[in-house]
């Protein structure tokens, strides 16, 4: 028999993958309200899905594996719509994104080289995801009432900016070594 409570973190997750296609299909219909409804519940499984594994104890390597990715896909849909329809500057978009990328990106070379390598969420991370979650929100609120106030997206963007980059300098700190595994890695071929 299948243990319900087991699957309910990764379904949310799940669901968070999938609200992050239909969020992008309704900005595209301008159907800013439904939108706004999905993002507010796909950004709170985000919270509940983790909380729920640890407090069940039911973390699960596959949780492990598409909880980041969900995060990534939402952040990816979210920027790229939005500085597609202007609703947010470009450069925004290219440095959220670009920090995932570069983030995957030394994931993947360390799989190819077999580098274990174990990547913990460090507070600045979940720090930046928050505030890229709320400007989101803060975008999607413009939009919905219909307010034009672009110092408030400059501001956001500046503030989105320096956590973003931020968040990717703590990373580069904190998993500094990997550069030298990389490098024995390669040496080794």
């Amino acid at each position: 028999m299948i243990d319900i409570k087991k699957q309910v973190p990764n379904l949310l997750t799940v669901f968070r993958i999938l609200a992050s296609l239909i969020f992008t299909f309704l900005i595209f219909k301008n159907d800013i309200g439904g939108a706004f409804l999905l993002f507010a519940f796909a950004s709170i499984s985000d919270f509940l899905d983790g909380y729920l594994a640890r407090k069940w104890n039911v973390v699960s390597d596959l949780g492990k594996i598409l909880d980041p990715i969900a995060d990534k896909v939402l952040m990816f849909c979210s920027y790229c719509i939005f500085a597609y329809d202007s609703s947010i500057p470009v450069w925004i978009s290219v440095i959220v994104i670009g920090r995932d990328i570069l983030i995957l990106f030394v994931v993947l070379i360390c799989k190819i080289l077999k580098i274990d390598l174990k990547i913990s969420p460090l507070r600045s991370s979940k720090i930046n995801t928050t505030i890229q979650l709320l400007f989101v929100i803060m975008i999607l609120l413009l939009r919905y009432f219909r307010v034009d106030f672009p110092i408030l997206i400059n501001i956001g963007s500046a503030v989105v900016c320096v956590s973003t980059l931020f968040s990717g300098a703590d990373y580069f700190r904190n998993y500094y070594w990997i550069k030298d595994a990389i490098c024995k890695a390669t040496n080794r071929r």
